[in-house]
């Protein structure tokens, strides 16, 4: 069959038809239809050109799409910073440190050091609570001051402050990170931070907390706190089921970074304090301080010097809602119901006729470590004490109390103070001298 397509006689055929094709082809063209050709494509260049000129308008006005930023990250908020602070809490509580560094993740030599030692001196304890309070500081961006709050070892106020860090947060892929540390100087070893390797002992009623090479001490000073709330309860009648938190120092500049306080008296070794708090509310039983070098053999009578402060610790509430805080009345029931005193130094004192602290003046005196020699100030401890004896001895428990309440609620002037012992103690200032005079007289 033939093929349809092909011609009749077949490929020359063809090729005639093609260059016939092509001479008419190259035969000019009629004028009106080049005319026409002429003016389709004038239009249609213009029409490209309106094209061309609109789109790179348009691409002008949008911008190249590789011009536009992304989004800033989000601002680091307090709540940010107080839940990831929290949360590396919760971690410290429980022990766990990969959690408390995915919690609370640093970057930068300055705020890993930071968190780290954070973790070291929170860690090794036991926490009833522990919590963060978080301050964003305005005049730094970024910058949070956190201050950390809790109970030791479950004893004292919700609100006890045992750090203190201002870092400084950003926020990375999603996570809030710590990258720096703006913490002042001497917040840096506030609180628990100024012990070196802190740890904890939790037993008898005491918490104490003490560097790792006190361990001895520890364990002796714990010890000696059932004795004293004992001989506390006897004498005063004072009961107080709370436990006391022990603070045993390494040194006294243990205390100044503790405290914060460069004026601190240094010859001070025992001592009794309320916790600092967030909220400021005063606390009862307050602490104790003991500087550890100080309970060295030989030195001191270790039981009668924690029964003094377990005193202070827990008859400081008498004076929560006074005016003052009648450091004569308060020492001298600290040194009364320790009872270890010998009053020789006093009697010889007023054996010359002229006490070296008038008594009158002595209900208005701050403190009794204002003098550098150390017989004066014990001299002002026998006189409190044989003050608080000679009023437990003749008048009782609720009279001292009552006396030592209104006393505190006074101006301290020398009219106050005479007139408080008539009301309360029922004699003239020079009756209730007379007596104490008598009385000091038969004390060992």
């Amino acid at each position: 069959m033939r093929d349809p397509f092909t011609p009749a006689g077949g490929g020359r055929a063809t090729l005639s038809c093609y260059l016939g094709f092509m001479q008419r082809l190259r035969r000019p063209l009629p004028r009106a239809l080049g005319l026409t050709l002429f003016a389709v494509l004038t239009v249609a260049a213009v029409l490209l050109a309106a094209l061309g000129a609109w789109g790179m308008a348009e691409a002008f006005r949008e911008g190249p799409a590789v011009a536009v930023a992304p989004p800033a990250p989000r601002p680091v908020t307090r709540a940010d910073v107080e839940a990831s602070a929290d949360e590396a809490l919760d971690a410290v509580r429980s022990g766990d440190r990969l959690a408390y560094r995915a919690a609370l993740p640093a970057e930068g030599a300055e705020a890993t050091a930071a968190l780290d030692e954070l973790w070291e001196h929170l860690a090794p304890l036991q926490w009833g609570v522990l919590a963060a309070n978080v301050a964003e500081i305005r005049s730094s961006d970024g910058a949070f001051d956190i201050t950390v709050t809790g109970t030791i070892g479950g004893a004292g106020p919700r609100d006890r402050i045992v750090a203190e860090r201002v870092l400084v947060f950003e926020r990375e892929g999603g996570r809030v990170v710590a990258s720096g540390d703006r913490t002042p100087a001497q917040a840096r070893r506030q609180f628990l931070m100024a012990f070196e390797r802190p740890r904890l002992l939790k037993r008898d009623g005491a918490v104490v907390v003490y560097d790792a090479s006190w361990a001895p001490e520890a364990r002796r000073l714990a010890g000696c706190v059932p004795a004293a709330r004992a001989r506390v309860a006897e004498a005063l009648g004072e009961r107080l089921d709370k436990p006391i938190v022990v603070l045993l120092y390494s040194s006294t500049n243990e205390v100044v970074d503790y405290l914060g306080n460069p004026q601190f008296e240094r010859r001070v070794r025992f001592f009794s304090r309320v916790p600092t708090t967030v909220s400021r509310q005063l606390w009862a039983p307050s602490d104790i301080g003991v500087v550890a070098p100080a309970l060295g053999p030989g030195i001191v009578d270790a039981q009668s010097i924690i029964t003094h402060e377990v005193t202070h610790a827990l008859t400081t509430r008498w004076f929560f809602e006074t005016r003052n805080d009648p450091t004569l009345l308060e020492e001298g029931a600290a040194v009364a119901v320790a009872d270890k005193r010998l009053y020789l130094p006093l009697r010889n004192d007023l054996a010359d006729g002229r006490l070296t602290f008038p008594l009158l003046d002595g209900f208005a005196r701050d403190g009794f470590w204002t003098s550098k020699d150390m017989d004066k100030v014990e001299l002002a401890y026998l006189e409190a004490g044989a003050t608080a004896k000679y009023i437990l001895a003749r008048w009782g428990v609720q009279a001292y109390k009552r006396f030592a309440t209104d006393v505190a609620d006074t101006s301290l002037s020398r009219q106050d103070i005479k007139a408080t012992v008539e009301k309360d103690l029922g004699v003239t200032w020079a009756e209730f001298y007379a007596g104490w005079v008598d009385y000091v007289e038969t004390l060992p």
